[in-house]
């Protein structure tokens, strides 16, 4: 059997072991190895010892657990705020290495080292510290500091010797070590999965401080890696806030540009609308194309863009969209639900929505732009035309005065059955058409010479109805109804009676085998609708002349022509065209509008309107007659043309008149200074060399008061009005005259002075 070990054999060895494991093997000196209690008390007292020191790693390493669960929950308080996370860092490194601690972030771009937070046990010292990082710091100007960034593992040195460091370390940084005295430091990177954020630098500058050694840096890189935990976390949760920021902004900026896109869509004057340029089919319209067009939003967005399209214009719409680049699409028509059509400008942009092509257009009304630039051409035709004529008026109003002249006064020497005076009698009627003619263009072109006054327009038509029943004929029924009263219009009474023999003799020519013409007047107010439709036409009260005839219609083709000058619709030879365009010029003159309705063979209807004016019918407007029209008071005649004068001082003679002849208004100021009786009538030329007719006129109505002026002259109404005669109280007379209509206003100017 085995035998038990006896106490003095077991006293030789001492064992110490902690948790299972052998920590301690004493071996005992020999002179005390004998002494059995020796032996127990040297192996308990180095028992001892090693407990003391396992108890004090212990507690190390239980502190170090604490500060690190400390610190690691402190990090994960501030990682909602990077910035204070930061700060927490550099105060938490720093209480626990009793110093100084510096954190220092990476610069996006990984080359600079940005100094966020400075902490430390000394004031002064911080105070250093801050100066020291005030300013980024390049990490290839630090050699140690990018190694640390490029490597991830930490730089120490235990002893720092500035005379060693001087000649390889950047001067601020060894004033600044030499100045706060610091003998040992640590950087440590703050890495996390490989990405490095930024360093941590520890130093000691205290006497009383140790050097850092291989514990601190094993709880300082602990307490970094912690860090850069929660720092990492910190821009997690800051990149998803900022995230969640712009998605949010995004969105809300979304939403403001949908309302803002509606608002502009919805509430824009023009017509709106987007199509899918694959199907043409509409995808939104705005409110204003439901308004102008007449359809419901839901009628137009089952429909396409063909169905507002007029059938015959289709084709043109299918081949600009194969085309379908942006901008200008051109000028189309748009049909509206009611059946109307609009000339529609439309612009275009195209664009990508949800994956297929669209199209947005905006539209504008043009028709009545288009309307007006119409009637401006028209207008600026008949300006042309009206300037050409107004050209040769002059000289050619003198050939004719002439020629009319010098034709009537061989008609009163010859007699009936002398074998000239046919030749005699074609030539006047040739220059009466010419001076027709001139008289035509002028009026059509509004620059003839008119003398208006204010009339009753039903005077003027009673005048004319007693001529016309002989011109039309038994077979045409004339039929006159009045308005009972009328309104007053401001015209040339003799203008208004060549416009209703102008439209009579129309209907006229229109009713071949007979028919019935109906004259009518009315008071009427013209609104805004009229007056957008006619350029030139204000709203209100005026009088309408009404010429209605029975007869063939006009064409709808030449309706919008029929007001054109040598515009016709009758045979070569059986008209000149200027005879309506004559009575439009005459009616625009006159500051009114007229309006044309014909159907073929249902007749025509010219309605004029003429503004009303508030004022009393003005006594010129009824025609003087003299009873005779010879006299024996003294003319006075001044006319440059050579022809003209003789003849008009022939034709005066002829009736009686003492006549003075003067070729020149210098001339004419001699003859009138050496006459020595008196003078009744200056008979003047208005454009002559030097000085005008009215100018003579005003410089011998001053000299002899009771002498009254007639003017004459084959200008237009421009060159009349710029010499003052409109303005005047002078009478006026264009020539081409004929020697009856010269002695009857002769006649009249010298019968009015009288009375």
């Amino acid at each position: 059997m085995t035998r038990s070990p006896s106490l003095e054999e077991i006293l030789g060895v001492v064992v110490a072991a902690s948790a299972g494991r052998v920590t301690s093997r004493v071996a005992i000196p020999d002179p005390l190895a004998d002494d059995p209690t020796t032996r127990v008390g040297v192996a308990l007292n180095v028992l001892l010892d090693d407990l003391a020191t396992r108890a004090r790693a212990t507690e190390r390493s239980d502190q170090r657990v604490d500060i690190l669960a400390d610190a690691a929950r402190a990090f994960a308080d501030d990682t909602q705020d990077p910035e204070r996370l930061v700060d927490t860092v550099a105060r938490r490194l720093a209480e626990v290495v009793r110093d100084q601690c510096v954190v220092r972030l990476v610069s996006e771009d990984g080359s600079e080292l940005l100094p966020v937070a400075v902490r430390g046990v000394d004031e002064v010292a911080e105070g250093y510290l801050r100066e020291m990082y005030r300013e980024p710091l390049r990490l290839a100007d630090y050699p140690a500091a990018q190694r640390v960034h490029e490597t991830g593992e930490p730089f120490i040195v235990p002893k720092l010797d500035f005379d060693a460091v001087q000649a390889t370390t950047a001067p601020k940084v060894v004033e600044w070590g030499r100045r706060i005295g610091v003998h040992s430091l640590l950087m440590l990177p703050l890495r996390h999965r490989g990405t490095s954020f930024g360093q941590l630098l520890l130093t000691r500058y205290r006497d009383d401080s140790p050097s850092f050694h291989d514990g601190d840096v094993k709880l300082a890189r602990a307490l970094a890696d912690h860090a850069a935990i929660a720092l990492a976390n910190a821009r997690s949760h800051a990149a998803e806030r900022t995230a969640r920021a712009v998605a949010e902004r995004a969105i809300a900026d979304l939403h403001v540009s949908e309302a803002r896109y509606r608002s502009m869509f919805d509430q824009s004057p023009l017509p709106k609308w987007v199509y899918d340029a694959d199907t043409l089919g509409f995808l939104d319209v705005n409110d204003a194309f439901v308004r102008d067009f007449g359809y419901s939003r839901e009628e137009l967005l089952k429909m396409t863009i063909k169905d507002v399209r007029p059938p015959e214009d289709v084709a043109a719409l299918l081949e600009a969209e194969r085309d379908g680049g942006p901008g200008l699409f051109g000028v189309c028509r748009l049909r509206k639900k009611s059946g109307a059509t609009a000339e529609v400008e439309i612009t275009k942009h195209t664009f990508v929505l949800a994956g297929r092509l669209c199209r947005m257009a905006v539209g504008r009304d043009v028709s009545e732009r288009l309307r007006l630039e119409q009637q401006l051409r028209q207008s600026q035709k008949m300006e042309a035309v009206g300037t050409l004529a107004g050209g040769i008026a002059h000289d050619f109003n003198n050939m004719l005065q002439v020629i009319l002249s010098h034709a009537e006064l061989l008609l009163g020497e010859l007699g009936s059955d002398e074998p000239k005076r046919e030749s005699v009698e074609e030539i006047q009627t040739a220059g009466r058409r010419a001076a027709d003619l001139t008289r035509q263009l002028l009026a059509f072109s509004r620059q003839q010479v008119v003398a208006p006054v204010v009339v009753d327009l039903n005077d003027v038509v009673t005048r004319v109805d007693r001529m016309l029943r002989r011109i039309l004929g038994a077979d045409i029924d004339l039929m006159w109804r009045p308005t009972m009263p009328l309104g007053r219009v401001w015209i040339d009474p003799g203008s208004m009676e060549q416009v209703v023999m102008n439209l009579a003799v129309n209907a006229r020519d229109a009713m071949p085998t007979g028919g019935k013409l109906t004259l009518e007047t009315a008071n009427v107010t013209l609104d805004e609708g009229y007056a957008r439709d006619h350029l030139g036409v204000k709203p209100g009260p005026h009088v309408m002349l009404a010429v209605t005839d029975t007869g063939t219609g006009i064409d709808p083709a030449a309706l919008p022509r029929i007001l054109e000058p040598f515009f016709t619709t009758k045979e070569t030879g059986k008209g000149t065209g200027l005879g309506l365009a004559m009575v439009f010029g005459i009616i625009q003159q006159s500051g009114g509008s007229i309006w044309v309705y014909s159907e073929p063979s249902r007749g025509t209807c010219f309605k004029i309107y003429l503004p009303c004016v508030d004022a009393d019918v003005d006594p010129r407007s009824s025609s003087l007659r003299p009873s005779t029209l010879r006299g024996d008071e003294t003319i006075l005649v001044v006319e440059d043309d050579d022809q003209v004068r003789r003849v008009v001082c022939g034709i005066l003679r002829d009736s009686g008149y003492n006549v003075l002849a003067a070729p020149s208004p210098g001339d004419a100021l001699l003859a009138a200074s050496n006459y020595p009786s008196r003078i009744h009538l200056l008979l003047t030329d208005v454009v002559m060399p030097k000085m005008s007719g009215p100018e003579l006129a005003r410089h011998l109505v001053g000299a002899r008061p009771d002498m009254k002026v007639l003017c004459m002259s084959g200008y237009t109404d421009d060159s009349i009005v710029r010499h003052g005669v409109i303005e005047s109280e002078m009478t006026f007379v264009q020539k081409p005259v004929t020697p009856d209509a010269l002695t009857v206003k002769v006649r009249e100017v010298l019968d009015r002075a009288r009375g």
